[in-house]
C-alpha cells in the first residue's frame, strides 16, 4: 500500500505480478466525490515546490536565463505557464501569483479554469489546453509547470522537441508528471542530487517524488491522509475495507498475479481482470 506508479515501470509491474503481491496505489484510491484523497496532499506539495525549484532553475548557475519571477521596480515579472488546473496546478498557480509572476493556466476543464479565474481575477490568464494554445504560449514563457494528471496512466507527451526549440534558451520546464513518465518528449528522470539537465536549450527539472525534498512536511501530510485506510485494511482485510470505503477498490492495481486496474493493464499491454471477479464478489 504505497505510491506504485507501475504504468511507466514494466519491470516493477512484472516483479509484483511474479511475487503475487497485492498492490494498492495511493495515486488511484478514489472518494465519493471523484477525487484522489491520497494523491491530494502530495500534489499540493509538488505544485508549491514546482515554482520554488523553477525559480531556482532560472538562475544562471543552473543554466537558466537569469530571470527573477517576481520582477521588481522597472523590471517585468517572469512569465509562468501552468499546464493543468488540478490540485498540483492550482497550488503552483497560488505560489506563482503570490510571487507576482505573470501567470497563465491552461486546461481542458472549463470549470477548473473558471474556479481559478474567480479566485485570482486579473492575477492570472486562462485558456483551453489545445496544442495550438500551448505552442503559442511557450514561445514567451520563462517557466513551464507540467501538472496534467491522468490517474494510473502514462502521461501524454503534449510537449514535443520542436515546441521546446521555440522557447528562449535558459527557460525552465518543471515536469511534475515525471512519475507517470513525463509530459515532454525531452523528459527523463533526474534526481535530488542532480536535479537539472538541459535539452533543446531548456533547463529541465524532472525529479520523481518531489515532496521527499521536504520530507517532514510531506510525511505529516501523507500520514494524516493514509492512516484511516491502513486501519481499515488492518481491521477488516481488503474485501472488508473496500466494502466500507468503495473508493479503495480503485486503488487496487495488482492482485495476486493479475492486473486489476484497467488503465494500467492497457498501458502495460497486459490482460485486465476486474477486482470484483478476483475477490469473488459482485461489488467489492
Amino acid at each position: 500500500f504505497a505510491y506504485l506508479h507501475v504504468a511507466p515501470d514494466p519491470e516493477l509491474a512484472q516483479a509484483m505480478l511474479a511475487r503475487e503481491v497485492i498492490g494498492i496505489g495511493y495515486e488511484t484510491v478514489g472518494d465519493e466525490h471523484g477525487g484522489l484523497p491520497l494523491l491530494k496532499p502530495m500534489s499540493m506539495i509538488a505544485g508549491r515546490l514546482a515554482i520554488t525549484v523553477g525559480a531556482w532553475g532560472l538562475q544562471l548557475v543552473n543554466g537558466g536565463k537569469g530571470t527573477l519571477l517576481s520582477g521588481g521596480p522597472g523590471v517585468p515579472p517572469g512569465r509562468v505557464l501552468v499546464l493543468g488546473a488540478g490540485n498540483a496546478g492550482s497550488h503552483a498557480t497560488h505560489v506563482a501569483v503570490g510571487l507576482g509572476a505573470d501567470v497563465t493556466v491552461l486546461d481542458i476543464d472549463a470549470l477548473r479554469l473558471d474556479f481559478l479565474k474567480k479566485n485570482y481575477a486579473d492575477g492570472i490568464k486562462t485558456a483551453q489546453a489545445t496544442q495550438a494554445n500551448i505552442a503559442a504560449e511557450i514561445r514567451t514563457t520563462d517557466l513551464i509547470v507540467g501538472a496534467i494528471l491522468n490517474p494510473g496512466n502514462l502521461a501524454a507527451k503534449i510537449l514535443t522537441r520542436a515546441m521546446l526549440r521555440t522557447m528562449e534558451p535558459g527557460s525552465v520546464l518543471v515536469d511534475v508528471c515525471i512519475d507517470q513518465g513525463g509530459l515532454s518528449e525531452t523528459s527523463r528522470p533526474s534526481s535530488h542530487s542532480k536535479p537539472f539537465y538541459t535539452d533543446e536549450g531548456v533547463v529541465h527539472y524532472c525529479v520523481g517524488n518531489m515532496p521527499s525534498a521536504v520530507a517532514r512536511s510531506a510525511t505529516l501530510a501523507l500520514a494524516n491522509a493514509t492512516l484511516p485506510y491502513v486501519q481499515m485494511l488492518a481491521n477488516h482485510g481488503l474485501a472488508g475495507a473496500c466494502a466500507i470505503e468503495p473508493g479503495l477498490a480503485h486503488g487496487v492495481q495488482i492482485y495476486r498475479g493479475h492486473i486489476s486496474h484497467p488503465h494500467i493493464a492497457r498501458d502495460l499491454s497486459l490482460p485486465h481482470t476486474p477486482l470484483a471477479r478476483l475477490l469473488g464478489q459482485t461489488n467489492p
